[in-house]
Protein backbone atom coordinates (compact mmCIF):
# COMPACT_ATOMS: atom_id res chain seq x y z
CA UNK A 1 0.00 0.00 0.00
CA UNK A 2 2.23 2.98 -1.26
CA UNK A 3 -0.36 5.95 -1.01
CA UNK A 4 0.74 9.51 -1.59
CA UNK A 5 0.41 11.49 1.51
CA UNK A 6 -0.87 15.03 0.98
CA UNK A 7 1.98 17.97 0.53
CA UNK A 8 2.07 18.97 4.04
CA UNK A 9 4.48 21.91 4.88
CA UNK A 10 4.58 23.02 8.02
CA UNK A 11 4.18 21.30 12.14
CA UNK A 12 0.73 23.30 12.39
CA UNK A 13 -0.59 21.07 9.06
CA UNK A 14 0.85 17.89 10.41
CA UNK A 15 -0.93 18.26 13.85
CA UNK A 16 -4.47 19.84 12.46
CA UNK A 17 -4.18 16.62 9.76
CA UNK A 18 -3.38 14.29 13.20
CA UNK A 19 -6.16 15.56 14.81
CA UNK A 20 -8.22 15.17 12.61
CA UNK A 21 -7.58 11.20 11.92
CA UNK A 22 -7.84 11.02 15.94
CA UNK A 23 -11.40 12.41 15.12
CA UNK A 24 -12.34 9.88 12.80
CA UNK A 25 -10.88 6.74 14.29
CA UNK A 26 -13.00 7.85 17.81
CA UNK A 27 -16.02 8.69 15.35
CA UNK A 28 -15.28 5.27 14.18
CA UNK A 29 -15.37 3.59 17.74
CA UNK A 30 -18.32 5.40 18.61
CA UNK A 31 -20.36 3.91 15.38
CA UNK A 32 -19.27 0.63 15.63
CA UNK A 33 -20.30 0.57 19.95
CA UNK A 34 -23.50 1.87 18.36
CA UNK A 35 -24.22 -0.18 15.51
CA UNK A 36 -23.04 -3.58 18.44
CA UNK A 37 -25.32 -2.26 20.74
CA UNK A 38 -28.46 -2.17 18.00
CA UNK A 39 -27.37 -5.85 16.97
CA UNK A 40 -27.63 -6.62 20.56
CA UNK A 41 -30.67 -5.54 20.88
CA UNK A 42 -32.23 -6.44 17.58
CA UNK A 43 -30.71 -9.97 16.53
CA UNK A 44 -29.82 -10.77 20.57
CA UNK A 45 -26.66 -11.31 22.61
CA UNK A 46 -25.26 -13.92 20.72
CA UNK A 47 -25.12 -12.28 17.66
CA UNK A 48 -22.43 -9.97 18.27
CA UNK A 49 -19.32 -12.86 17.38
CA UNK A 50 -21.27 -13.41 13.91
CA UNK A 51 -21.34 -9.69 13.33
CA UNK A 52 -17.93 -8.96 14.16
CA UNK A 53 -16.96 -12.24 12.40
CA UNK A 54 -19.24 -10.40 9.08
CA UNK A 55 -17.50 -7.02 9.53
CA UNK A 56 -13.76 -8.07 10.21
CA UNK A 57 -13.81 -6.82 13.68
CA UNK A 58 -12.10 -8.86 16.77
CA UNK A 59 -15.07 -10.12 19.07
CA UNK A 60 -13.65 -8.78 22.03
CA UNK A 61 -12.90 -4.88 20.54
CA UNK A 62 -16.44 -4.99 19.72
CA UNK A 63 -17.83 -6.01 22.65
CA UNK A 64 -15.83 -3.29 24.30
CA UNK A 65 -16.97 -0.56 21.81
CA UNK A 66 -20.42 -1.79 23.08
CA UNK A 67 -19.45 -1.40 26.38
CA UNK A 68 -18.47 2.42 26.18
CA UNK A 69 -21.22 3.32 23.82
CA UNK A 70 -23.71 1.90 26.54
CA UNK A 71 -22.22 3.53 29.23
CA UNK A 72 -21.67 7.10 27.69
CA UNK A 73 -24.84 8.95 26.44
CA UNK A 74 -24.60 10.92 23.81
CA UNK A 75 -24.43 13.99 25.73
CA UNK A 76 -21.85 13.19 27.31
CA UNK A 77 -19.73 12.39 24.22
CA UNK A 78 -20.82 15.92 23.17
CA UNK A 79 -19.88 17.25 25.77
CA UNK A 80 -16.53 16.00 25.97
CA UNK A 81 -16.08 16.02 22.59
CA UNK A 82 -12.51 17.57 23.20
CA UNK A 83 -11.04 14.18 25.16
CA UNK A 84 -10.45 11.26 22.82
CA UNK A 85 -12.26 7.63 22.59
CA UNK A 86 -9.36 6.32 24.91
CA UNK A 87 -10.07 8.76 28.15
CA UNK A 88 -13.86 7.09 27.99
CA UNK A 89 -12.31 4.59 27.88
CA UNK A 90 -9.76 4.50 30.79
CA UNK A 91 -13.15 5.88 32.71
CA UNK A 92 -15.21 2.95 31.87
CA UNK A 93 -14.67 0.18 34.06
CA UNK A 94 -17.64 -0.65 36.77
CA UNK A 95 -15.42 -0.01 39.57
CA UNK A 96 -15.07 3.30 38.63
CA UNK A 97 -18.06 5.77 40.81
CA UNK A 98 -18.57 8.50 39.00
CA UNK A 99 -16.69 8.34 35.43
CA UNK A 100 -18.36 11.70 34.64
CA UNK A 101 -16.33 13.60 37.44
CA UNK A 102 -13.17 11.88 35.98
CA UNK A 103 -14.33 13.16 32.47
CA UNK A 104 -14.55 16.29 33.99
CA UNK A 105 -10.86 16.47 35.29
CA UNK A 106 -9.62 15.01 32.25
CA UNK A 107 -11.18 18.00 29.97
CA UNK A 108 -10.14 20.47 32.85
CA UNK A 109 -6.76 20.29 33.42
CA UNK A 110 -6.12 18.49 29.16
CA UNK A 111 -4.67 15.04 31.13
CA UNK A 112 -3.03 12.72 28.53
CA UNK A 113 -4.55 8.93 28.58
CA UNK A 114 -1.55 7.86 29.83
CA UNK A 115 -1.72 10.39 33.14
CA UNK A 116 -5.86 9.62 33.51
CA UNK A 117 -4.60 6.25 34.05
CA UNK A 118 -2.63 6.67 35.80
CA UNK A 119 -4.63 9.05 38.43
CA UNK A 120 -7.46 6.47 37.93
CA UNK A 121 -4.80 3.49 38.97
CA UNK A 122 -4.22 5.39 42.12
CA UNK A 123 -7.36 5.82 43.23
CA UNK A 124 -8.72 2.25 42.35
CA UNK A 125 -5.67 -0.07 42.83
CA UNK A 126 -7.63 -3.37 42.37
CA UNK A 127 -9.02 -2.40 39.16
CA UNK A 128 -7.61 -5.06 36.84
CA UNK A 129 -6.95 -7.54 39.66
CA UNK A 130 -8.80 -10.77 39.47
CA UNK A 131 -11.38 -11.54 41.96
CA UNK A 132 -9.87 -14.72 43.41
CA UNK A 133 -13.19 -15.46 45.39
CA UNK A 134 -15.09 -15.65 41.70
CA UNK A 135 -15.79 -18.90 40.51
CA UNK A 136 -13.68 -20.35 37.30
CA UNK A 137 -16.01 -20.21 34.13
CA UNK A 138 -16.89 -23.55 32.21
CA UNK A 139 -14.54 -24.97 30.02
CA UNK A 140 -14.66 -27.94 27.56
CA UNK A 141 -12.44 -29.17 24.91
CA UNK A 142 -13.64 -29.26 21.47
CA UNK A 143 -13.45 -32.33 19.93
CA UNK A 144 -12.60 -31.74 16.42
CA UNK A 145 -9.40 -29.76 17.34
CA UNK A 146 -8.69 -30.21 21.40
CA UNK A 147 -8.63 -26.59 21.92
CA UNK A 148 -10.10 -25.59 24.95
CA UNK A 149 -13.21 -23.66 24.75
CA UNK A 150 -15.48 -21.91 26.84
CA UNK A 151 -19.02 -23.23 27.47
CA UNK A 152 -21.73 -20.64 25.80
CA UNK A 153 -19.25 -18.91 23.82
CA UNK A 154 -19.79 -18.84 20.14
CA UNK A 155 -17.56 -22.09 18.46
CA UNK A 156 -16.61 -20.03 15.80
CA UNK A 157 -14.47 -17.61 17.88
CA UNK A 158 -11.94 -19.92 18.35
CA UNK A 159 -12.50 -23.16 16.19
CA UNK A 160 -12.79 -21.01 13.13
CA UNK A 161 -10.64 -23.35 11.09
CA UNK A 162 -13.49 -26.27 10.86
CA UNK A 163 -17.11 -24.24 11.33
CA UNK A 164 -18.03 -21.81 9.13
CA UNK A 165 -21.33 -19.94 8.83
CA UNK A 166 -24.12 -21.31 6.83
CA UNK A 167 -27.60 -18.88 6.35
CA UNK A 168 -30.54 -21.18 6.36
CA UNK A 169 -33.97 -20.54 5.92
CA UNK A 170 -33.16 -16.47 6.64
CA UNK A 171 -30.52 -16.93 9.67
CA UNK A 172 -27.20 -17.42 10.24
CA UNK A 173 -26.15 -20.46 11.85
CA UNK A 174 -22.67 -22.39 12.82
CA UNK A 175 -21.87 -26.00 11.56
CA UNK A 176 -18.71 -28.37 11.10
CA UNK A 177 -16.82 -27.88 7.49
Amino acid sequence: MNEERPAIKSWEEYVSSGQIAREAKDDSNWLLGDLALGISKDYGEDSIGKYAYAISVPKKALMNNRTIAKRFPQDLRIKYKKLSWSHFEAVSPLKIQRPEAWLEKADDEELSVENLRKMINESYPTIGQPDLNDDPPDVYRCEECGLWRLKDVSSLEICKGHYKIVKKSGEYTEEYK
